[in-house]
């Protein structure tokens, strides 16, 4: 039921009073108590009619089905959001602990990771649960932080008395949820994704526009992102700035045209930035906002150098460099599938995946054969598998002009 929602709900018999099973678990409304009055007896022998009114209710979840952590929501996450909190994520949030109307321990805006020390058990255990912007309060079992989590005691005020024997209300507001990543599983490339975008990845050969920062030995060397929030003139915040997502359309569309000419356009499949930043940007949506730390310099000297935002990986990664870089994700296109193009259209893209299929083979790096040899073999799946001559697009196929487009085909 929804609050304000009224309801009729009838009963059989053999459900309600009438009832075989338990019948000394059954209540029944005080004029009934009497084993002789007709009206029980009427209940024993008919349907029932509840009319039911919900005026309202309070949402409780028991974080770990074992009756320790009872969470009360205040302001639950948006429905897009599923992500909690583990290992070494990084959260900013306030807490404050309360027993009665007595404030035992605050701390506002507290910027940390779930690795901290100083996040105690009881702590640790609530923030796992919360999801981004969440506000809740949660009550803890009155046994549980004096036999296991002595840690956040030393912490409470000592000027105000607490009482063991009752429970803890955690009120927590989780501000920011920072997701890190070990890529390859071996501590070489970390990512963190600062902010969350909405919407489709790009594909491979999707266009893109994106903000780029790339940091060797903490000294900038490409970079497009201003020192100021475009908006706000206050400093760049790489968590909140240009945020796409918190503004109306028309705000939106503004933001974009008034940047446009400071962003980075990128077809994918020219592959003019490394292996590993278009593998990142693919992982990412609209609006969202990656931090990379990495020493896989195989993975960063590849593919071809970038004359027109001048990124050359070959020349400024070198072994044994500290290397960051960050990626905003402002724009990005979603081409049709190759069988539905126009059969122009697929000689486009046919020249085009030959053109990058032959430099590849053609440069001196011996990764590079493999992925013209990957190139190749999907050119050649296209006309294996008929989609290169399908003619989804229905053309008149007489023409002059799709003709001779076909043969080049």
């Amino acid at each position: 039921m929804r609050v304000g929602e009224k309801s009729k709900i009838r009963i059989k018999k053999k459900h309600g009073f009438g009832r075989e099973l338990k019948v000394d678990e059954l209540k029944f409304p005080k004029d009934c108590t009497d084993e002789d009055s007709p009206l029980r007896k009427r209940l024993l022998k008919e349907i029932i009619i509840y009319e039911v009114e919900l005026c309202g209710f309070i949402e409780r979840k028991d974080i770990e089905q074992n009756g320790i952590f009872f969470k009360y929501f205040v302001t639950k996450q948006a429905k897009h959001e599923w992500e909690t909190p583990s290992d070494r994520d990084e959260v900013k949030f306030s807490i404050e602990i309360v027993q009665g109307t007595r404030t035992l321990w605050k701390k506002e805006d507290w910027d940390t990771n779930m690795l901290d020390p100083e996040m105690t058990c009881s702590v640790y255990k609530i923030l796992s649960s919360f999801k981004r912007r969440e506000e809740s309060i949660v009550e803890v079992k009155a046994t549980f932080v004096p036999e296991h989590d002595q840690e956040i005691m030393k912490q409470f005020d000592k000027n105000k008395e607490y009482d063991e024997s009752k429970p803890l209300f955690y009120k927590i507001t989780l501000k920011r949820l920072v997701k890190i990543e070990d890529w390859f599983s071996d501590e070489g490339t970390i990512v963190k994704n600062l902010r969350k975008g909405r919407g489709r990845n790009p594909f491979i050969d999707s266009s893109v526009k994106i903000r780029l920062q790339v940091i060797v030995n903490n000294e900038v060397k490409v970079n497009n992102y201003p020192e100021k929030d475009p908006i706000s003139n206050e400093p760049y915040d790489f968590y909140e700035s240009e945020n796409i997502k918190a503004m109306t359309k028309e705000e939106g569309a503004k933001l974009l045209q008034k940047i446009d000419g400071d962003l980075f356009a990128i077809k994918l499949d020219e592959y003019s930035l490394p292996s590993l930043m278009i593998k990142i940007i693919k992982s990412m949506k609209k609006n969202g906002v990656v931090e990379v730390t990495t020493n896989r310099l195989d993975k960063l000297q590849s593919n071809f150098a970038n004359e027109q935002i001048g990124f050359d990986q070959y020349s400024l990664f070198k072994e044994g460099d500290d290397i960051k870089f960050r990626i905003t994700l402002v724009d990005c296109d979603h081409p049709g599938y190759f069988y539905k193009k126009t059969i122009k259209e697929k000689l486009e893209v046919i020249l085009r995946m030959k053109g990058t299929a032959t430099n590849f083979f053609k440069s001196k790096l011996s990764n590079n054969y493999k992925k013209a040899a990957d190139l190749y073999q999907k050119i050649n799946g296209y006309y294996n598998f008929g989609d290169a001559t399908n003619n989804y697009a229905k053309e008149d196929a007489t023409t002059q002009e799709y003709i001779e487009t076909n043969k080049q085909l």
